[in-house]
C-alpha cells in the first residue's frame, strides 16, 4: 500500500510499507508512519535535540500531514526498549505519544518543545488551566526545574533527600516550587488573548517504568505528561482503556505513537505538596506514605 504525502511546496511523495509488521511494531492501515523530515526535503529543523526546542517548519506555507500513528509492544521488564527508537524520533519531531507508567498510561511530549506542548493540550482536550506534571530522570533534573527540596525543620526529622533516594523512582507526584528553568508555557494558567498568570508550583514525577526511562534517555531530557482519561463502566467507575481503544480514540486526533506494555497498571500516584510551609497530602494513591510520615504530622 502507498500513501500520498502532500508537502507544502505543492509536491507529493509516496511512502510504502504501510500496514507492514516489523517485530512487534505495527502501522495501522489508515496511517503511513512517515515523518515530514523524511518526505518533505524543504522542511527543516530549527535546532537539534529535544531540549533545544526541536520543531518542524516549512519555508513557505504549511506542512499538511496525514494522521499517523505507530503502535509499539514492549515487554514489562524493559528487555526490548530498543524498539522505542521510532517513539524517540517522534518525540524529537514534536509529536505526542501515549506510554505506560508505573500508574496509568500518560500522554507525553518533550518538555521544552513549545510546539509539542501546545499540541498535547489540543490532542488531549485539556483546558489552559490544567495542571500538568513533569517526568524526570532523577534528583538532579528535579532540582534544575524547581527551587529544590525543603530542608528538615524539626528535631529528628530526616533529610527529604534521603527519603526520596529510598522511595524514588516510584508512583509519587511531588509538588514543588518551579524555578526559572521551567518553561513558562507549562506553568501558565491562561493563554491566547488572555494575559497569562504564572503558577509557582509544578508536579514532578520520577516513574519506575523502563519505557519512561528509555524515552527520557533517548531524547536526553524531561517529558511533560498527563494521564490518559479512562472509560466509564456501567457501574460508574473509571476503568483502563485497552490498546485498541487508545489507538482508535487518539491516533486520528494526531498522536504519533502508542506504546503498549503487557499488564499495564491503572492507578494513581500519591501526591504530596512540598511547596508550602507544611507538607500536605493532596491524594493518597499507589505510593506508600510511611517514609514521608516525619514530614506529614497530619497524615
Amino acid at each position: 500500500m502507498h500513501t500520498s504525502v502532500h508537502c507544502s511546496e505543492g509536491t507529493s511523495r509516496h511512502s510504502g510499507g504501510v500496514g507492514r509488521q516489523v517485530g512487534d511494531r505495527r502501522s495501522f492501515s489508515h496511517v503511513s508512519g512517515w515523518t515530514a523530515r523524511q518526505h518533505c526535503p524543504h522542511v527543516h529543523r530549527r535546532k537539534e535535540g529535544c531540549d533545544s526546542g526541536f520543531v518542524l517548519r516549512a519555508r513557505r506555507g504549511r506542512v499538511e500531514q496525514a494522521p499517523s500513528c505507530t503502535v509499539l509492544n514492549i515487554q514489562p521488564d524493559g528487555s526490548d526498549t530498543w524498539r522505542l527508537q521510532t517513539a524517540i524520533e517522534d518525540l524529537l519531531a514534536s509529536k505526542i505519544g501515549i506510554i505506560p507508567t508505573d500508574t496509568s498510561p500518560a500522554f507525553v511530549c518533550c518538555l521544552h518543545d513549545r510546539v509539542a506542548v501546545q499540541a498535547m493540550f489540543d490532542i488531549a482536550g485539556l483546558s489552559v488551566s490544567k495542571k500538568l506534571s513533569v517526568m524526570v530522570r532523577g534528583i538532579a533534573e528535579l532540582e534544575s526545574l524547581t527551587t529544590g527540596l525543603p530542608a528538615a525543620n524539626g528535631p529528628g526529622q530526616p533529610a527529604l533527600f534521603r527519603i526520596l533516594r529510598s522511595t524514588l523512582p516510584g508512583p509519587y507526584t511531588l509538588i514543588l516550587t518551579a524555578s526559572k528553568g521551567m518553561p513558562k508555557q507549562v506553568v501558565a494558567a491562561a493563554s491566547g488573548k488572555r494575559k497569562s498568570t504564572i503558577r509557582k508550583t509544578v508536579g514532578i514525577r520520577w516513574p519506575d517504568n523502563p519505557v519512561c526511562q528509555a524515552l527520557m534517555a533517548g531524547v536526553d531530557g524531561p517529558l511533560l505528561c498527563t494521564t490518559v482519561p479512562g472509560r466509564d463502566d456501567p457501574g460508574g467507575e473509571e476503568q483502563a482503556p485497552d490498546l485498541a481503544e487508545l489507538a482508535d480514540r487518539y491516533c486520528a486526533a494526531g498522536v504519533g505513537f502508542v506504546v503498549a506494555e503487557e499488564g499495564q497498571r491503572w492507578g494513581a500516584s500519591t501526591v504530596i505538596d512540598f511547596s508550602g510551609a507544611r507538607p500536605t497530602v493532596v491524594r493518597v494513591g499507589d505510593g506508600d506514605l510511611d517514609p514521608f510520615l516525619p514530614y506529614l504530622p497530619d497524615a
